[in-house]
């Protein structure tokens, strides 16, 4: 494909993922947003594991499924991985590595900044710290995939 339909077709990608991440994270009343249950313990989370471990020792207590843990763990993780191999196909070049850690730290921290200010999910940041790790590992599988065509 040639560089201008990879950026119409990253942008269009793009647009597709970001309102299906805003919709997630901000409107989906399956995650507790609008009946108050995403907030029922605190309206922040500031201690690194507090929630991961009170997912884990709620599921191993029997109060949630282990899925549920698995799912708070890896769908924060897994969200995040399409952010910058879409960022790529409109840019057509990999972020540097320092780049690419502050993507993945600033996007997050906005992302829980506005779910705090309106009031439609908890602050935590073990979804930084997990949101964080995705995109990186999308990023890392842009770079080794791009230097494998560069070794074609």
């Amino acid at each position: 494909m040639d560089k201008k339909k990879n950026k119409i077709l990253g942008i269009s990608l793009l647009i597709i993922y970001l309102a299906f991440l805003v919709y997630i994270l901000f409107f989906s009343a399956a995650y507790g947003r609008f009946t108050g249950e995403a907030t029922q313990y605190s309206k922040y989370n500031i201690q690194i594991g507090g929630t991961i471990s009170r997912y884990y020792l709620a599921a191993v207590n029997g109060d949630i499924s282990f899925l549920v843990f698995l799912e708070n763990i890896l769908g924060n993780i897994l969200l995040f991985i399409p952010l910058h191999p879409l960022i790529y196909l409109i840019r057509g070049k990999v972020f540097r590595v320092y780049s690419a850690q502050l993507l993945a730290i600033l996007f997050p921290l906005i992302l829980e900044s506005v779910q705090y200010k309106f009031g439609l999910g908890v602050f935590d940041i073990d979804d930084i710290l997990l949101n964080s790790i995705g995109i990186f590992i999308g990023w890392v599988i842009t770079v080794n995939k791009e230097k494998a065509s560069q070794e074609k």
